[in-house]
């Protein structure tokens, strides 16, 4: 099918106090004036740092992983999705093409691997880390059609996708689907359609009975 994608284009201060006292190194400490002789004051290093909080994640497709990915998106939050995100490795080139591999920084020779996210639209894109997690502020706000278990032959290869929907750029009154594809239990590409919507992409993609819906 054909595709467009668009995109709307993160301490602890301890200080030691530390008093010396005056004599040489055999002598006897004297005590203070509020201490007993021969007592020694207990040291006070503090109590242990507590353990971060951990919020459970609601079970709903029986995949620990994809149900942490699932509650990203039913929060429209990006910030449990950001350590979620499995980026390709691809030789970069210097000339720009359309569907081509990524533009190497001026620093970089061609064939220079570097991280992207592999993104369908009417032509094949790779946004570098900096340039998806930008836009994914945006597209996290898409609403959550279904999950579905990623059948073979979709541009994508993966374990699992959610199919999300948003509002189409020219008409805000149909929606447009785009699959977001999760392979070992990270987001791995993502995939847009031009103009189907999720009910018409569930029928031409195959996509069988869901594993959750909202």
């Amino acid at each position: 099918m054909r595709y467009c994608f668009s995109w709307v284009a993160a301490g602890v201060l301890s200080v030691a106090a530390i008093a010396g006292c005056g004599g040489d190194g055999g002598s006897t400490p004297t005590p203070t004036s509020n201490q007993t002789p021969g007592f020694t004051p207990a040291t006070d290093n503090g109590s242990p740092e507590p353990s971060p909080k951990v919020e459970p994640v609601p079970e709903r497709s029986g995949d620990e992983a994809l149900d942490a990915i699932i509650e990203g998106f039913m929060q429209h939050d990006t910030k449990p999705l950001l350590p979620l995100l499995r980026y390709s490795v691809i030789p970069c080139e210097k000339t720009p093409g359309l569907g081509g591999p990524p533009l190497c920084r001026p620093d970089q020779e061609p064939g220079t691997p570097v991280e992207v996210m592999p993104v369908a639209g009417c032509e094949q894109s790779y946004p570098k880390p900096h340039e998806f997690e930008q836009a994914l502020a945006t597209f996290v706000t898409a609403d959550l059609y279904g999950v579905y278990r990623a059948p073979d032959g979709l541009t994508f290869d993966g374990d699992y996708m959610l199919l999300v929907s948003m509002p189409r750029p020219d008409n805000a009154d149909q929606q447009i689907a785009t699959e977001v594809i999760v392979k070992d239990g990270r987001i791995a590409a993502v995939d847009q359609t031009c103009a189907l919507t999720p009910e018409e992409t569930v029928e031409q993609d195959g996509l069988g009975e869901p594993l959750y819906v909202p």
